[in-house]
């Protein structure tokens, strides 16, 4: 994924990944042309000892962060808001520090938390959009 870089996600029903900080802090839009791309794009910092976790961190300068089931955009990268990485056929799945997955149902706007990894889990990676 790139230290450092700027990348947005895709998730499985090809819907882009948006933080939203004052309705759901984690939601998915497939039109983005009016999105806030603060919004739309995440800076990935690599953490551990051999870069195997990352935290994303959004155009407001706030980590994506998952305590237990709830989401929310924190300052720092605390445990909760780094997330291991596994690429699977070019797409990557999330794992958080719980062993859960972040996920997005075909029919739902919003991201999700699973307990196994399926297509669902799985996002794709871009440029900044």
């Amino acid at each position: 994924m790139g230290n450092g870089h700027n990348k947005a996600f895709k998730a499985a029903n090809n819907q882009w990944v948006v933080t939203h900080h004052n309705t759901y802090p984690l939601c998915t839009a497939s039109n983005i042309e009016y999105v806030d791309k603060k919004s739309v794009n995440f800076h990935i910092e690599h953490h551990g000892h051999h870069g195997e976790k990352v935290a994303l961190k959004d155009g407001y300068g706030k980590y994506l962060t998952l305590n237990g089931t709830t989401f929310s955009n924190e300052s720092t990268a605390s445990d909760n808001a780094k997330f291991h990485v596994e690429e699977h056929n070019g797409k990557y799945a999330l794992r958080t520090h719980s062993g859960k997955y972040l996920g997005n149902d075909k029919f739902m706007d919003r991201i999700h938390i699973a307990d196994t990894r399926g297509d669902g889990e799985l996002f794709s990676v871009h440029n900044p959009v």
